[in-house]
């Protein structure tokens, strides 16, 4: 046995000499696939399958690796490698180098064997597929798996059908029938269905089998024909279906150690003519048997217990078979020389191996019957009709041998009927002519009889006689003796030659032109029949449907007849019923007629008595009205006199005691002034809390009015009584006027006395002081009548407080009264809201715009919204009840939401010089960053003098390699799988060599952390990280987690930033978060977008990232050194070296830094728009002079910076240091004159302004001139 190792190699010779029918055990050749390496192994062939042809067939490993193997042309090649192990191939298409490949990832590739190029990639099920089926024609096939069965168009390669089935049941196999056009698919429940392929209708079921042990069916295999399948499972039992009939024929039974079946695969034989007879079946012991289904006999089989077999594949010419064995190497057998190991001496009695081979070489096939053979030797035969009845009697005599049956007439045929078939399809002229010949020779009387009565030959060669045989042969003997030469018929004859060893001779002697027509003419005859029975079948049937047609055409015109009378007959029913329905309608309409006559008077009737009712009222009502307003006025008259009793009385009893104690308040003057200031300003805040519940009743008073006015309007409008009403109303508002002059005179007068009385109490008070060490118990004496004065005061203004309040619960009952009476309470208010339109803010008003789907167009406004900064005051002040009375009061829409609201909430602070400090007393003083105690009438952000951050590395300096580049920029989407958003930045971390500036709101990704520390330890890249101040706990959890030393951030500087600060007027405020996000790698990239170092939006948090390169980079190298200065340290280094290069002079002294004191920075600035409010001076706007650097700038002080906020100041030096004067905001400077690379003057900002824009000295916007004071501030 030959051995092939393919090894390393792609392509080479299969076998070095062919055994052929020689081989031992019939394999021609045993192939395997070895690797070399350190440990030596084998590589396992999974599957075979065969092309068409049946001389090459392809094998695949479990590597991936696919080779073609030609039988041929003795080559193997490897054509392809899938880098997966391959389930199923199938190497029978349409296009002939094309083959299909299951994988093991459930798809199924075609690739092209000539070029080794991928055609097409098929995906859709969800298991391994086990088996691939190709259709006959090659352009269809189906893959089978556990789970569902795929039909595919192998010209589009698209899916055209997918069966699928319950879990439960599950699916065997699902092939194609060879030479049909029909799919069967076998289950696992041991169903089996053929379906039609091309219009996927079921067209059978076989019926489930019925035994004692019911077989499982796992394997399958049909004949060529398709007329038989054979299933096999777990038992040595095989069960033979009939397609045709549908029905179980046979049951086999394997030998008694069979006991599973796990392949099943038929030998084709080319004399079968695709009803094959032999199988092979592959059984659990790894022996393939081939069997005879007919015989039921063991013809041969191949493997071994030692050497078993995994799966086989036979070759379609039935000449090899190739088997996967268990070793995984790949065997190749001879089909002729296990054949001829299986049947070494079973041939037929007299046939010899060389006499079989010379007449399979003859005929193709063995000759099954005789004139089968003879019309298979030669055509003439077939269309002979007189052969049969030559052949009869041979037939008879060799009815055991058909061989030497067929032998005998092929031998008569050939000497004896010699120049018969020379003139077919007439009778043989020529040698009836020899017969007539020899019969004038031997007797001219008989023929000259048969002349004489028309009688020739060519008559008795159609009108056959019985004689006796034995006569003839006599006769016969006699003439061929007694006939002359001249006219013997052997002079035309050839001498008896017998059969041809080898094989059969030739028989060409016949018109075969003629025999090939009358072939040609009868196919054409059957199918012109075949079309005949075909058209007649098609007229049968459309007869049939033109009856049925006919027959349903007049049910439905009967049906239609039916219908159109009973359509007539409700017509007139409906025809009766409608005009009895119009005279009841008429009867109707005149009965609502007269109701509707009744009910005008009772409505008139009851609308006059109604009217005369609310005249009554309304009459009544100013009666009441003139009541009330006289008994106010006599109340009041009566108040105010009393009032000026008490004020005489008490003006008397002050002017005695002031000459009393008129020598004692010269001494206690300072003290009893604070004290009188202070009850001065309580009696006056009490004096404005009456007024305004007086205005208040006053209001009520007028509401009540007004509504009942307005009630009078609505009631006296429905009764057409307008000019009644107009009259009421104007009397009405006039002594509603009256009354509210004679009040407002009478309140004037009132305030007026009060005002006196207190001063008047004032100086008395003064008068005690002074002598209060004299006269103790005369000072004692005053305090009792003053408190005695006082808790009458307090009665009185108890009175008064009762009497507002009884006014307003008055009011509020006559309001309730009203509403109760008449609905239209919330329609007065409505419409007072409509005559007094109330203030609305800039959003509400755009919203209401919006909403009344005004045609006219706005422009768009971008001015301040100071009803939005008056809000947020308030919020900041008094919290939501504050802020929504301020929203209320400015007409605004609620414009902030619930998560903003909770987060200025919880980051409000106060100012930096909010804090009380203890008075002279003792007592608490009040806070200074009150709004009465500012100096200003506008609010201010914080005041902080912090010295800003040094970058740790010549950052000014540096050769900046953006400035020499062009600007481009690249988006990259998380959506992008082969782009990985995290991945990108790691990797530009690791590209860094000199600096990494990094702006982040949260850092929580540890890998980011530990390439960060690897590029600060390992490669000495200086690392600046800026995080959100709220987000600094994380990070500080994350590094305290993972124990990370300090002293591995000795190259990383770690700080904290806010957003900008909002303060209020009154000093309270709160910072904002940061929101950038970007990168900067050596001044050369920039990664920006939404990504934050955080695993979720590495893994599932949908963000963008964009890298920026070139002069672009400038902008955010400038943002990054504005925010550092802006900074806090929390890891890494806090002070910068002292040997840094610096962009101005020594000669310039940076300012120290105040102490810390909140979160915001120097340069934070509030609202921008903030100089609008009502309190700011604005100051009128003008060019500021253009900065000029020189080595003698000096930083402005805070107080020029706070003031810079909020009005146009002159971008000129302060003065010098020792020109100021040290104060509570004077800043401390530095003695020494170290160097810092970057401070809050923002060196490098001024510069780039310069440079963009030359004309940027001139600014004359409010925010531009913000902007340059914050830069110098």
């Amino acid at each position: 046995m030959e051995r092939c190792d393919l090894g390393e190699r792609r392509r080479g010779r299969i076998w070095t000499r062919r055994a052929g029918a020689a081989a031992p055990r019939g394999v021609i050749v045993n192939i395997i696939h070895s690797v070399q390496g350190y440990h030596s192994k084998t590589v396992h062939f999974l599957n075979v399958a065969f092309n068409h042809s049946g001389d090459s067939f392809l094998a695949g490993d479990r590597q991936g690796n696919i080779y073609l193997f030609d039988l041929n042309g003795n080559r193997f090649n490897l054509v392809q490698r899938t880098m997966q192990a391959c389930t199923a191939l199938a190497f029978n298409l349409r296009r002939k180098t094309e083959f299909l490949v299951a994988l093991a990832d459930y798809s199924v590739k075609c690739f092209d064997a000539g070029t080794q190029e991928l055609v097409s990639w098929m995906r859709g099920h969800e298991s391994s597929v086990s088996s691939i089926s190709v259709h006959g024609s090659g352009k269809y096939a189906i893959t089978t798996s556990t789970d569902t069965a795929q039909l595919w168009d192998l010209d589009t390669f698209e899916r055209i059908r997918k069966l699928n089935v319950r879990q439960s049941v599950g699916i065997q196999k699902v092939f194609f029938l060879a030479l049909s056009n029909t799919i069967l698919s076998c289950f696992k429940d041991n169903s089996v269905f053929a379906w039609e392929f091309d219009t996927l209708r079921c067209k059978y079921q076989l019926p489930t089998p019925v035994e004692g042990s019911v077989l499982i069916y796992k394997v399958f295999a049909v004949t060529r024909d398709g007329q038989t399948l054979v299933a096999g499972g777990k038992s040595n039992h095989l069960h033979l279906w009939s397609l045709e009939l549908k029905r179980l024929i046979r049951i086999i039974q394997m030998p008694e150690k069979v006991r599973a079946v796990r392949h099943l695969e038929f030998l084709p034989d080319r004399f079968d003519g695709g009803s094959n007879q032999v199988l092979g079946v592959l059984s659990q012991d790894n022996i393939m048997r081939f069997i005879n289904i007919e015989t039921c006999k063991l013809l041969f089989d191949i493997g071994s217990p030692e050497e078993g077999i995994s799966t086989a594949a036979i070759s379609p010419n039935g000449r090899y078979i190739a088997s996967v064995m268990k070793n995984g190497s790949l065997n190749l057998y001879s089909v002729q020389a296990l054949t001829q190991e299986g049947n070494k001496n079973e041939l037929p009695g007299g046939l010899n191996k060389k006499r079989l081979q010379a007449l399979l070489k003859g005929f193709g096939e063995y000759p099954a019957k005789t004139l089968s053979c003879l019309a298979h030797w030669s055509a003439i035969f077939a269309e002979t009709p007189y052969m049969p009845l030559l052949a009869f009697p041979f037939v008879k005599l060799f009815q055991n041998n058909q061989l030497i049956c067929f032998e005998v007439v092929a031998t008569v045929v050939v000497n004896f009927c010699q120049h018969w078939f020379e003139y077919f399809p007439n009778p043989p002229v020529n040698v009836l002519s020899m017969m007539e010949n020899v019969l004038a020779h031997h007797d001219k009387e008989l023929l000259q009889h048969l002349v004489k009565y028309k009688v020739t030959s060519q008559y008795f060669f159609h009108h056959r006689n019985n004689v006796d045989i034995n006569v003839v042969i006599k006769e016969a003997y006699r003439l061929m003796e007694a006939t002359p030469l001249d006219i013997h018929p052997q002079r035309m004859l050839d001498d008896f030659t017998p059969l041809t060893k080898g094989q059969y001779p030739v028989f060409n002697k016949y018109p075969m032109f003629i025999v090939d027509y009358r072939a040609q003419e009868r196919e054409k005859i059957r199918q012109d029949e075949m079309e005949y029975l075909r058209e007649r079948q098609l007229a049968h049937e459309s007869e049939a449907k033109a009856r049925e047609q006919k027959a349903e055409d007049e049910v439905w015109y009967r049906k239609q007849k039916l219908l159109q009378e009973a359509k007539e007959q409700r017509q007139k029913i409906l025809l009766e019923e409608e005009e009895k329905l119009a005279e009841q309608r008429q009867r109707l309409a005149a009965v609502k007629r007269e109701l509707k006559v009744k009910e005008l008077q009772l409505l008139d009737a009851s609308r006059r008595r109604f009217l005369n009712y609310q005249q009554d009222q309304l009459q009544m009502e100013l009666k009441r009205l003139d009541n009330e307003i006289a008994r106010k006025a006599s109340m009041r008259e009566q108040e105010t006199a009393a009032a000026v009793q008490d004020v005489e009385l008490q003006w008397m009893e002050l002017e005695s005691q002031k000459q009393l104690f008129e020598q004692h308040i010269i001494k206690d003057q300072e003290a009893v002034t604070k004290e009188v200031k202070e009850e001065v300003e309580a009696h006056r805040r009490k004096a404005d809390l009456e007024d305004q519940r007086v205005q208040r009743l006053i209001e009520i008073d007028r509401e009540e009015i007004q509504k009942a006015r307005t009630v009078a309007e609505e009631n006296l409008a429905k009764a057409e009584q307008k000019h009644i009403d107009t009259d009421w109303k104007l009397q009405a508002q006039r002594r509603l006027r009256r009354d509210d002059q004679d009040r407002e005179k009478s309140y004037r007068e009132i305030v007026k006395l009060l005002h006196d009385n207190r001063v008047k109490e004032a100086e008395l008070l003064k008068a005690m002081r002074e002598t209060e060490e004299k006269q103790w118990e005369d000072v004692a004496h005053s305090k009792a009548q003053l408190e005695e004065e006082q808790k009458a005061a307090a009665a009185a203004d108890g009175q008064r407080k009762q009497f507002l309040e009884d006014k307003t619960n008055d009011a509020l009952e006559l309001a309730e009264k009203l509403q109760r009476e008449d609905g239209s309470f919330d329609r007065l208010l409505r419409q007072r809201a409509m005559n007094h339109p109330r203030h609305m803010g800039k959003i509400r008003k755009r919203l209401e715009d919006i909403k009344n789907q005004s045609p006219k167009l706005t422009k768009v406004d971008f001015s301040h919204n100071e009803s939005i900064r008056l809000a947020t005051d308030a919020f900041l002040d008094g919290g939501t009840d504050s802020y929504l009375e301020t929203l209320s009061k400015e007409g605004e829409v609620d414009f902030l939401s619930s998560v903003e609201a909770q987060y200025i909430k919880d980051n409000a602070r106060e100012s930096y010089y909010a804090q009380e400090s203890p008075g002279a007393d003792g007592a608490a003083a009040p806070k200074q960053n009150d709004a009465g105690s500012l100096p200003s009438g506008t609010y201010f952000p914080t005041i902080s003098d912090n010295s800003e951050s040094a970058l740790l590395h010549t950052w000014i300096t540096a050769e900046k390699p953006y400035l020499k580049e062009k600007s481009t920029a690249t988006v990259y989407f998380q959506t992008e799988k082969n782009s990985n958003i995290r991945d990108i930045i790691r990797r530009y971390i690791h590209k860094t060599t000199q600096v990494l500036a990094i702006v982040m709101d949260v850092f929580t990704d540890t890998e980011i952390l530990c390439d960060l520390l690897e590029a600060a330890n390992k490669r000495m890249v200086f690392v600046y990280l800026l995080l959100d101040h709220g987000s600094i706990d994380l990070f500080s959890e994350m590094c305290d987690k993972l124990q990370i030393p300090e002293d591995l951030f000795k190259n990383i500087s770690v700080r904290s930033v806010t957003g900008e600060v909002y303060c209020a007027k009154s000093g309270r405020k709160f910072s904002g978060q940061i929101q950038e996000k970007f990168l900067i790698s050596d001044w050369r990239y920039v990664l920006s977008g939404s990504y934050s170092f955080t695993w979720l939006c590495g893994q599932v948090h949908r963000n963008l990232l964009s890298k920026f390169t070139g002069q672009v980079v400038e902008l955010f190298d400038e943002e990054f050194r504005h925010l550092y200065a802006l900074s806090k340290p929390v890891r890494g280094p806090k002070t910068p070296p002292r040997s840094l290069p610096f962009l101005f002079s020594r000669s310039w002294v940076p300012p120290r830094s105040l102490p810390y004191s909140d979160e915001g920075s120097a340069n934070t600035l509030s609202d921008p728009f903030s100089s609008l409010s009502a309190g700011s001076t604005h100051q009128s706007k003008q060019t500021p002079r253009t900065l000029i650097f020189n080595s003698n700038f000096t930083p402005q002080s805070p107080l020029h910076r706070v003031n810079s906020f909020h009005s146009y100041v002159s971008f000129t030096p302060p003065p010098s240091q020792n020109a100021i004067q040290p104060n509570y905001y004077q800043p401390h400077y530095m003695a020494d004159n170290s160097t810092v690379p970057y401070n809050n003057m923002n060196v490098y900002r001024p510069i780039r302004l310069r440079q963009e824009e030359p004309n940027r000295t001139g600014l004359n916007s409010s925010w531009r001139c913000l902007h340059k004071a914050n830069l110098f501030a």
